[in-house]
């Protein structure tokens, strides 16, 4: 049961290193093909799907819309 909960932990570990990468390239304006060379480069994954870059740039805009906002709640 320990080994199960210490795949979780890596495999969110590893995700979120995704999105770090997967951010800084798309504020860049880098287009989702660019972003899964580059990410698959970067973290040397086997493989990366469009797919999964997609689900990853949409996690991170909604993180984003979240966070504005907060923040416009706050003010």
């Amino acid at each position: 049961m320990a080994g199960g909960l210490q795949n979780i932990r890596t495999a969110r570990q590893i995700r979120e290193a995704r999105l770090e990468v997967v951010a800084e390239l798309y504020k860049r304006g880098y287009s989702y093909r660019k972003i899964r060379t580059e990410t698959m480069a970067r973290m040397n994954l086997p493989a990366y799907s469009l797919s999964t870059v997609k689900t990853d740039v949409g996690i991170l805009l909604k993180e984003w819309r979240e966070s504005r906002l907060s923040d416009m709640d706050a003010a």
